[in-house]
């Protein structure tokens, strides 16, 4: 349904294409009237078959075909290799970027975190502690929930009341009649007031904090391994002049450990949804033409405001509305494929449209000056629009 919505959307390179083709047809009458005008006073019996050579060497079928053939063939190529696309502008959007923006977890790194370390910070034991996140965790998709769900599942885990959650910063919710956040340091101390303690400093794994009212409860340690493909997908795009940025909620620890083993050097940390917005618009600004590829819920909004935008397969479905491509296989080397394959598309289009206005540039002297016959006209006509479809068929190779 998704790649039918896209087929039936056309992209501002197909409409700029019909609108020529139009204008063109409205040229082709007048200049084979104007052809038969002219045999007329020259001779008469030429003037019928002249003004029929110029009108079918001229047919606009070349130009019409240059651009939406090579779309269909790049649309269904990049389905072939598990990008889907949802919005029929995507191809055109992705060949055009200069600045590709990821998020980090479920999206460079695979996106199944496990919990490494519970440390109780208050009056609760680890079980405890991990009852309850196990409990508030359950139910939701973000992974750092799963992670605690899954680690908890050994465990009675208590009633929850009440429950929020809060995009990008975590959840909230009554537990046992005590009010409870788990999420971002700052998230969580913002229910008591106080910063998180200085014997936990940012680090390079994820940290989840759990707080009441009055203390801090615990602090959870996770891991998430990166993909494997993800610094060959990165290097790649770095090799084509692309500007690679990390844009991730979690600590600037974390982020600059994945930022480093990938060789990415703008990192964006402690980023909210709104944050994450505001940094695609500052980078749109400035000229930047943004490719954001994310996965969750909290990443709906910057998928919104990027020039294109691609979901993860295995990630949220609002985040794969919000987007134009689905990247099915969760594979970013596919994402790297996808991308040569939207500038190989501009190319391809270019160089139809360049042919079949140098064809029609050549043949439509000669039609006038009566050295095209009809017959010769349709077999030129054909000849070209095979060429054009057999240009664009390239892109399958």
């Amino acid at each position: 349904r998704m790649m039918g919505a896209a087929a039936s959307h056309r992209p501002r390179w197909v409409e700029m294409a019909e609108r020529a083709a139009s204008a063109f047809v409205a040229l082709i009458l007048l200049m084979a009237a104007g052809a038969a005008l002219a045999w007329l006073a020259i001779d008469p019996s030429k003037a019928l078959w002249v003004a029929v050579s110029v009108l079918i060497v001229t047919c606009p079928c070349a130009l019409s075909l240059a651009t939406p053939v090579a779309m269909s063939v790049a649309t269904g190529e990049m389905a072939r290799r598990n990008v889907v696309v949802m919005q029929g502008r995507a191809v055109e959007a992705l060949s055009r970027a200069t600045d590709f923006v990821f998020d980090k977890t479920g999206t460079l790194t695979a996106g199944r975190p496990r919990l490494l370390e519970v440390v109780p910070l208050g009056m609760l034991d680890a079980s405890s502690c991990l009852a309850i996140a196990a409990a508030i965790g359950r139910g939701s998709t973000h992974p750092l929930d799963r992670a605690l769900a899954e680690a908890g599942t050994h465990l009675a885990l208590p009633d929850v009341e009440a429950h929020r959650q809060h995009p990008g910063l975590g959840a909230e919710a009554t537990v046992q009649g005590r009010r409870l956040r788990i999420g971002r340091g700052d998230f969580a101390g913002a229910l008591h007031g106080r910063p998180e303690p200085v014997a936990w400093p940012d680090n390079a794994d994820t940290l989840v904090w759990m707080a009441d009212e009055s203390q801090w409860l615990c602090v959870f340690r996770v891991g998430d391994a990166l993909r494997p493909e993800a610094a060959r997908a990165i290097s790649r795009l770095r090799a084509w002049g692309i500007q690679v940025h990390l844009l991730t909620g979690d600590g600037r620890g974390v982020a600059t450990r994945v930022a480093r083993e990938l060789g990415i050097d703008r990192v964006e940390a402690r980023a909210t949804p709104a944050h994450k917005q505001a940094y695609v618009r500052a980078l749109q600004l400035r000229g930047a033409r943004v490719a954001m590829v994310g996965d969750g819920i909290n990443d709906a909004p910057v998928l919104g405001q990027a020039d294109v935008s691609i979901a993860m397969g295995g990630g949220a479905d609002l985040a794969q509305v919000c987007a134009d491509a689905v990247l099915v296989s969760d594979s970013l080397e596919d994402l790297a494929a996808a991308f040569a394959l939207a500038r190989r598309t501009r190319t391809v289009i270019r160089e139809n449209l360049a042919w079949a206005l140098a064809y029609n540039l050549v043949v439509l002297p000669l039609a006038f000056m009566g050295l095209v016959t009809p017959l010769v006209a349709g077999i030129g006509m054909a000849s070209s629009s095979l060429l054009v479809v057999g240009n664009a068929l390239r892109l399958r190779a």
